[in-house]
């Protein structure tokens, strides 16, 4: 386990904390409660959380934590979002929002690019979701893709949940900033310090430039706010991985002098 990484997110977790809570939060805590009651108690995502672990633990818990906030987020965002759907569908669309999210997050745990179509629904076949929600799963459970709107009818629940999903997922390039990146980007586990600078700067920028692509009204108005913060987080802990890879460099450079210096030594006492 890299410790510096786990110091690392410490900090950012502190810096996190130092924000005030995005006025998302506080604007629809009734749907924040609802989504978040769904997460901890509805058996179909109980099933899908003790499923899951193998694909998202890790000793960091960034896998975990992303799944978790991206379920709790598109779900709240289904319930805020006036999608044209009556509320009783809304709540029934908020818990299916979640279940895509989760799976979603299952299917791309070894990067979109090993991404294998399908593979964590067989994670489904004993829920209590019906056939047809499924389907609605599976349809709004893609990788980081914008929806196409042409395929998914006004007031739809597909349109719901896939336009709340894909505004959930830049949510987290919050304040959470940190452990999104490190989640989404790159092989942290062993990424020297240089490589995950590189990647944190790609996620910085990504966050500094996305709120012009949520899909919701209600990303539309409360994302920028969301993503500010994550970009002025972002650039704080760019900052503390720099000294921490000064900090490495040049301890390996003391190393070096010395193991030549003791090597000097010993040539000359001969």
């Amino acid at each position: 386990m890299n410790e510096r990484l786990i110091a690392l997110k410490k900090q950012s977790c502190r810096l996190a904390r130092q924000h005030n809570l995005p006025s998302f939060y506080d604007d629809f805590a009734e749907d924040v409660s609802f989504a978040s009651d769904l997460f901890f108690n509805h058996p179909a995502l109980l099933k899908l959380q003790e499923e899951s672990v193998p694909f998202l633990y890790d000793d960091y818990m960034f896998g975990i934590e992303h799944s978790k906030r991206l379920a709790q987020d598109a779900a709240t965002l289904v319930m805020a979002w006036d999608s044209g759907l009556d509320r009783n569908t809304a709540r029934r669309t908020s818990l299916l929002a979640a279940v895509a999210a989760m799976i979603r997050d299952i299917e791309c745990a070894g990067g979109e690019a090993e991404r294998t179509q399908g593979s964590a629904y067989v994670m489904l076949d004993d829920s209590t979701l019906s056939d047809s929600e499924k389907h609605l799963v599976s349809r709004a459970s893609t990788c980081r893709r914008r929806p196409d709107a042409s395929d998914m009818p006004e007031a739809s629940q597909l349109r719901a949940m896939s336009y709340c999903l894909h505004d959930a997922y830049w949510f987290r390039f919050g304040p959470d900033i940190f452990s999104t990146v490190m989640w989404l980007y790159c092989d942290y586990s062993t990424a020297s310090l240089a490589d995950l600078i590189q990647q944190f700067e790609i996620g910085v920028n990504d966050a500094r430039y996305a709120s012009d692509g949520f899909l919701t009204e209600v990303g539309r108005k409360y994302g920028p706010e969301i993503l500010e913060a994550g970009v002025e987080q972002g650039e704080i802990m760019l900052e503390r991985l720099r000294e921490a890879a000064a900090e490495e460099a040049s301890c390996k450079e003391a190393a070096s002098a010395l193991g030549a210096d003791h090597s000097g030594k010993a040539r000359g006492s001969k």
